[in-house]
């Protein structure tokens, strides 16, 4: 595994998220320069970066890590300080760099170093500049290059350099990268690529939906040595290498394979069996990331899960799979790269893109999916953190990618049912029953049951969709172990939610959500990972004393991009309001873009226009 310098910073984005030529940034890096090569058949890679701090507000980005590990190993560290002419001012002191293990609260043991350090002046601008020699001897990856990942900082120029051997066999993926030669030398290739950062770019690049093709360069070895000989000439070589590295790790203690086999003696269904093992691989297990060994990549033995009842994905994974075997149940291991925003698996680049593992479970025609690190998982349950994404299904030497299920509108769909009553003043008070499926249900399944107890009323409000209200009490329900919904019920009051005006009360009904933070179109590529499915059932109570003087008209409307309709009807003194919205998931682009947020403005126009209007009767 590849250890990166890291900037420590104390905000995600910068403030208003802003940079311009005219109007320096608060800091910005000037150049970016990874000089990399195989030589003797180890990996150095030789990193200098050069930062400009144009005010004090650009110090929270001046704090430095440099990573590194037994198995990639940090040489030749050296930071300095810079007027803005590029005059050396200083170099930072041995003392100046703070050295410990790199402890994570995720890691329960990890046998990773750090090397920090702060880059510092009182003159401004400066620049901070540091370099750093990474060395492997066994390495998977040559370099995996995305000078512009960054979006909380400006990057002006960005520049690779990649010396290879000219017998060394690779694999080069090159994307948006124009700046690009080669040059041969006597028993070398030196290849350089350049990147000249767009800042029209860089104002969208944070906003989650845009579908932003960064620049990047990948270059892998054919063959590598990373544990066991491995291949990247195809899917079915790489998969054969994890099979090969992690094989004869699923032996469990015999007094734990007894134990195991009585819990499920007695039945048949091989579907009712696995899910027995899966939540006794919950109930008795817990997540914790054990970060030693080559990279990540090799299990620990079944029996060590069995002795602890922890361990991290691999381990977990792999201890559900030996569960298995002990019943006669074959699986198979799945190699994914998670995430609701991850980088997509290029099909044509056979090598490790993944960080995350599954257990797959065939099962007749179907396919069980397991994810194991999550005890509150619902059985067979694939969330947005894995769906509708590429993977590999290792299967010995049969190995190949595979597509993950894909969240379908019954999925996700999320009803809010409201009932709503006035007082005289036109203050309201409101019960509410939202159920929740989808990523909202992973949102707040992982508040119910990860957050303490005594956190929780300071963050409910995040789960509440309205403005001005009074939250007097609230419950989540869960629907049991085995259902992907949950319900949140509450009562809300709403001071002046209507508005009196002589003799009239006006009611705006409340919009529908969007499921979605849509931005303004930059005529760029958006991406939904999943559909949108939102259905509002809301009860307003007519108030005493008054009559309904008019309502909004029903609509309803749909194009490419989705659906949307309001229906409004009477019964007694209550006003019904039906609300549902649909929109599709997938790549749009721009111009696709276009009509969806035409679509969402024509639903936001819909909604300013629905107003209830009340009249007081005459006596």
């Amino acid at each position: 595994m590849r250890f990166k310098i890291q900037l420590l910073t104390l905000y995600l984005l910068l403030a208003g998220n802003s940079f311009s030529f005219v109007n320096a940034a608060d800091f910005e890096c000037l150049r970016s320069v990874s000089r990399i090569e195989v030589k003797a058949n180890k990996l150095y890679t030789t990193d200098s970066l050069i930062y400009q701090v144009n005010n004090q507000r650009g110090e929270r980005f001046t704090e430095f890590s440099i990573n590194y590990s037994k198995i990639c190993k940090a040489s030749r560290i050296s930071a300095w300080i810079e007027d803005a002419s590029g005059n050396r001012i200083r170099e930072l002191k041995g003392s100046e760099f703070k050295d410990s293990n790199d402890f994570s609260y995720s890691a329960f043991y990890q046998d990773d170093r750090v090397k920090q350090f702060q880059i510092k002046h009182n003159k401004y601008p400066y620049r901070a500049c540091y370099t750093v020699t990474y060395t492997e001897p066994q390495f998977q990856w040559i370099t995996y290059w995305m000078p512009m990942r960054k979006t909380d900082y400006f990057t002006r120029d960005a520049r690779l350099y990649v010396t290879l051997p000219k017998d060394y066999a690779v694999k080069t993926f090159v994307e948006n990268v124009s700046g690009f030669r080669s040059d041969t030398l006597v028993d070398k290739i030196v290849t350089a690529y350049q990147v000249i950062g767009d800042p029209a770019i860089f104002k969208i690049a944070d906003v989650g939906l845009f579908d932003i093709e960064k620049p990047r360069v990948i270059v892998v070895p054919l063959e590598f040595k990373l544990g066991v000989n491995g291949s990247t000439k195809s899917w079915n070589t790489l998969g054969n290498w994890v099979a090969t590295l992690n094989k004869g790790m699923t032996t469990l203690p015999a007094t734990e394979e007894i134990k195991v086999l009585m819990k499920v003696d007695g039945m048949t269904d091989t579907l009712q069996i696995v899910k027995t093992l899966y939540q006794y691989m919950q109930d008795y297990t817990r997540y914790i990331n054990v970060s030693i060994g080559i990279g990540g990549w090799k299990t620990f033995p079944a029996t060590y899960v069995s002795q602890n009842k922890y361990g991290d994905c691999k381990a977990l994974t792999n201890y559900m799979k030996a569960l298995l075997e002990a019943k006669g149940i074959k699986s198979h291991f799945v190699l994914v790269n998670a995430g609701q925003n991850s980088e997509k698996i290029l099909d044509e680049l056979s090598c490790s893109q993944f960080n995350h593992i599954l257990l797959a479970v065939p099962v007749g025609k179907d396919t069980v999916w397991l994810e194991n690190t999550d005890k509150m998982n619902p059985f067979g349950h694939i969330g947005t953190f894995t769906q509708n994404r590429k993977a590999l299904w290792i299967d010995e030497t049969r190995s190949h990618l595979v597509s993950m299920p894909s969240l379908k509108k019954e999925d996700v769909r999320c009803y809010r049912r409201m009932n709503v009553s006035f007082d005289q003043r036109g203050h309201a008070t409101m019960s509410a029953d939202f159920t929740y499926k989808g990523y909202s249900y992973e949102r707040l399944n992982g508040f119910t049951n990860y957050l303490a107890e005594k956190d929780k009323d300071q963050y409910i409000d995040d789960f509440i969709p309205f403005n001005g209200y009074e939250l007097k009490d609230w419950k989540i329900v869960e629907a049991g172990r085995d259902s992907s919904s949950i319900d949140l019920r509450m009562n809300l009051t709403f001071p002046g939610l209507a508005k009196m005006m002589e003799n009239d009360c006006y009611i705006r009904t409340f919009p529908i959500p969007e499921g979605f933070k849509f931005p303004t179109p930059a005529n760029q590529p958006i991406t939904l990972g999943w559909p949108v499915s939102n259905v509002d059932t809301s009860v307003y109570t007519i108030p005493s004393g008054y009559r309904i003087k008019s309502l909004p008209d029903s609509v309803g409307f749909s194009n490419e991009s989705g659906k949307y309709e309001s229906r409004f009807s009477v019964t007694g003194n209550k006003i019904q309001v039906y609300k549902k919205l649909e929109i599709h998931s997938g790549k749009y682009s721009p111009d696709d873009y276009g009509t969806l947020f035409a679509f969402l403005k024509k639903i936001k126009d819909s909604n300013q226009a629905n107003l209830i209007i009340l009249t007081r009767m005459q006596e």
